[in-house]
C-alpha cells in the first residue's frame, strides 16, 4: 500500500505518533511510582511506630537495670554495715579503720582489681575471738594481684594476710579471696 500523504503529514503524523507513544510510556511510568509510592506509606507508619515502641522498651529496660543495681547496692551496703557492727562488738578491734585500710590500699590498685564483696567472721583462737576479713574479687592478672596483696602485707594495720597459691594459677582474670587477720 502507498502512503498518499503529502510529506509535511507524513512528519507531523510520525511526530504525534511518538509524542503519543512518550505521553503514554510516562503515564505508565508516573502511575506505577505513584502506586509505588501509596504502598509504602502503610510501611513506614507501620515501622515508625514500632521503632517508637522498641525506643520507650528500651528506655524502661534502662530504667530497671538502674533501679536493680540502687537495690543490689543498697542490700550490700546493709549487709557490709551489720557485718561491721558486729566486728565493733568484739573487742580491741578497729573494724572502721581495718576496712579503711584496705580501702585506701586498693585505691592505688583500683584499675586493675575489682572488689566484688567482704566477708567478716569471727574466728577461735586460744579461746578468743579473733575478727577476720575475707575480701574477694577480681584481678586483671596475676601481676597486679600479687602487688595488691604486698601492699597488705606492708600495711601495719593486719596482722596477717593470706590467700591460696591456687589463686594465682587461674587465666586471664584471676578470681581471689584474701584473708586478713587484724591487728589490735
Amino acid at each position: 500500500m502507498a502512503n498518499v500523504l503529502p510529506v509535511q503529514y507524513r512528519i507531523a503524523l510520525r511526530r504525534n505518533y511518538w509524542l503519543r507513544v512518550a505521553i503514554t510510556f510516562t503515564f505508565i511510568v508516573t502511575m506505577a511510582m505513584t502506586i509505588g509510592v501509596v504502598s509504602m506509606v502503610p510501611a513506614y507508619l507501620s515501622s515508625n511506630t514500632e521503632l517508637v515502641e522498641v525506643t520507650q522498651y528500651q528506655k524502661i529496660q534502662g530504667e530497671t537495670r538502674e533501679a536493680a543495681k540502687r537495690d543490689m547496692a543498697t542490700q550490700i551496703a546493709r549487709t557490709v554495715n551489720t557485718q561491721i557492727e558486729s566486728l565493733l562488738r568484739a573487742e580491741q578491734t578497729s573494724a572502721v579503720k581495718s576496712v579503711e585500710r584496705v580501702m585506701r590500699v586498693w585505691g592505688a590498685h583500683a584499675e586493675n582489681i575489682i572488689i566484688s564483696g567482704f566477708d567478716y567472721s569471727l574466728e577461735k583462737y586460744e579461746g578468743r575471738d579473733l575478727p577476720q576479713l575475707r575480701v574477694s574479687g577480681e584481678a586483671r592478672d596475676r601481676a597486679s594481684l600479687n602487688s595488691f596483696v604486698q601492699t597488705l602485707r606492708a600495711d601495719k594495720t593486719f596482722s596477717g594476710v593470706s590467700f591460696p597459691v591456687s589463686d594465682l594459677a587461674e587465666g586471664e582474670l584471676v578470681n581471689f579471696s584474701i584473708t586478713l587477720q587484724f591487728s589490735r
